[in-house]
C-alpha cells in the first residue's frame, strides 16, 4: 500500500468550495454554527502512477474528499482495504492479476464501499454498472467529469441511511438478476455428477464440458467459466463449485479463483514470496498464501 501525502486542514480550507459547483451547505446546529460532515474518505486503486497521481491532484481540490489510501493492484487492494474502510473507491478495471472486477467481487466486509471505476477501455461500462458502480470514469477525462462524477458519489453517500441503502442495494441485485435471466445470460448451477455447466445464452441452452474448462473466476453473485475459446457467465458460488470440482483437478489458488492443474503452464515466483500461474492463453492469476499451500499440495511440488 502506497501511504498518502499528508494533507491538513489548511489545505483543505485553501481548497475553497465544491469544485464540481455544487457544495455543500449544512443547517447551523444549535450553537449557531454549521455542522460540516466529515469528508468521504476515497481509496485510489490503479497500478499506473501517474494516474493515481491524476486523481489526487483532483481530489485535493475538494474539501469534501479525502485520500485515505492507495495502492497499486488488486491483491493490495484485498489486503488494505479493512484497515482504511474507504466510503468510496476509485477503481481500475485492467491491472496486474486481480483485475478491478475481480477485486471488488472478493471484497468479503460486510459494508462494501461505493464505487467509481476508472479505465481506458468502454467495453468494461456494462460490467461497471452491472456491479452498482456510482460511475465509470473513461480515460482521458477531463476535470470537469472528474468531479461530476465526485458530485455523483458526495450525493448517493450523504443522502442514504444505512438501512434504506442496503434496502435498494437488495432490490438493485434482485432486478438485475431478474433482467439477467430474461436475457438468458445466467444458468443454475451444474447437477451434481453431470460433468458438464448447462449455460443459456440469447434464447439457446449449451452445454460445457467441465473438462474444457481452464480456470473459473468469481464475478460477485455469479462465476466466469474460461475455456480455450471462449467464457460463460453462470450463478454460482465459488465454494459450491469448489467443493463440486475438488475431484475433477480444479484447485482454489485464490478467493477468486479456481484453476484446473492441467491447465497451469508455468508458476512465476515473485521476490515477496507470492506466485501466480500462467495458463495457455497467456492469462496470469495471483495465488494467494493460503491457496499456495493448495496447490502446492495438488501438484506435489514446493513453491
Amino acid at each position: 500500500m502506497i501511504a498518502p501525502p499528508d494533507r491538513g486542514e489548511d489545505r483543505r480550507r485553501d481548497a475553497g468550495g465544491d469544485s464540481g459547483g455544487n457544495a455543500d451547505r449544512e443547517a447551523p446546529t444549535a450553537n449557531g454554527k454549521p455542522s460540516v460532515p466529515p469528508p468521504i474518505r476515497s481509496m485510489i486503486v490503479d497500478d499506473e502512477p501517474a494516474a493515481r497521481r491524476g486523481i489526487e491532484q483532483l481530489l485535493e481540490q475538494r474539501p469534501d474528499f479525502e485520500i485515505a489510501g492507495e495502492c497499486s493492484d488488486g491483491e493490495s487492494l484485498l489486503e488494505t482495504i479493512a484497515d482504511v474502510n474507504p466510503d468510496l473507491l476509485f477503481l481500475d478495471v485492467q491491472m496486474p492479476g486481480l483485475d478491478g472486477f475481480d477485486a471488488l467481487a472478493s471484497v468479503t466486509r460486510a459494508r462494501l464501499p461505493h464505487v467509481i471505476f476508472v479505465t481506458a477501455y468502454d467495453r468494461y461500462a456494462v460490467r461497471a454498472f452491472e456491479a452498482h458502480a456510482i460511475d465509470f470514469l473513461l480515460k482521458p477525462y477531463d476535470a470537469e467529469r472528474f468531479h461530476e462524477a465526485c458530485d455523483r458519489a458526495r450525493d448517493v453517500i450523504r443522502a442514504r441511511e444505512a438501512d434504506a441503502y442496503h434496502a435498494r442495494l437488495v432490490t438493485m441485485v434482485r432486478d438485475l438478476t431478474e433482467r439477467l435471466d430474461e436475457k438468458g445470460v445466467t444458468t443454475r448451477r451444474q447437477e451434481s455428477g453431470a460433468g458438464r455447466f448447462v449455460v443459456r445464452s440469447h434464447g439457446s441452452i449449451s452445454f460445457v464440458n467441465v473438462s474444457d474448462v481452464l480456470w473459473i473466476g468469481a464475478a460477485r453473485d455469479y462465476v466466469r467459466l474460461h475455456t480455450a475459446e471462449h467464457s460463460h457467465l453462470i450463478r454460482e458460488t465459488m465454494t459450491a463449485l469448489e467443493e463440486q470440482l475438488a475431484s475433477q483437478g480444479f484447485v482454489r489458488i485464490h478467493r477468486s479463483t479456481l484453476v484446473h492443474i492441467d491447465a497451469i503452464r508455468q508458476i512465476r515466483t515473485r521476490t515477496n514470496g507470492r506466485c501466480a500461474v500462467v495458463l495457455p492463453d497467456g492469462t496470469e492469476r495471483v495465488v494467494s498464501r493460503a491457496g499456495k499451500g493448495m496447490l502446492e499440495e495438488a501438484l506435489g511440488v514446493s513453491l
